[in-house]
């Protein structure tokens, strides 16, 4: 099993809405993470997509353990749920062949919203577990 604690930071960016080539409209999202895991700690970062159409949040990026190995990941959020699904894709050094998933919860700790009241920066906590998978 893999379980890992963190502290991420989201920033969204709602005063640059786009439009993809179906015709949805979604604005972007950044985000960097501090974490500790079973494997040791990681900086985590990414980004991705808020659709404001269904308000599904999917983005990807990449975590870096204090050994230089990293794991590439997907992620998926129906947003405003505080539950998110990671899907690990791939990895490098002791992660290579990364294969599997894992789920979090977190509890928002900091946000700070534009003056339509849209989350501009969320700060969170988050708790999570699942199973690193290796496809050698």
């Amino acid at each position: 099993p893999f379980r890992v604690y963190g502290d991420t930071t989201v920033l969204f960016d709602w005063a640059n809405p786009q439009t993809d080539a179906e015709g949805r409209s979604f604005i972007t999202w950044t985000m960097t993470a501090s974490e500790v895991a079973t494997d040791g700690w990681f900086k985590d970062s990414g980004a991705g997509v808020l659709y404001l159409d269904t308000l599904v949040s999917e983005g990807s990026g990449e975590a870096c353990d204090c050994n230089g190995n990293t794991i590439a990941w997907e992620s998926a959020e129906q947003f405003g749920s505080q539950h998110v699904v990671v899907k690990l894709v791939s990895g490098t050094g002791q992660f290579e062949g990364a294969n599997s998933q894992y789920e979090f919860d977190y509890t928002p700790l900091v946000s700070e919203q534009n003056e339509d009241g849209n989350p501009v920066k969320l700060v969170y906590s988050f708790w999570g577990e699942g199973t690193i998978g290796l496809v050698k």
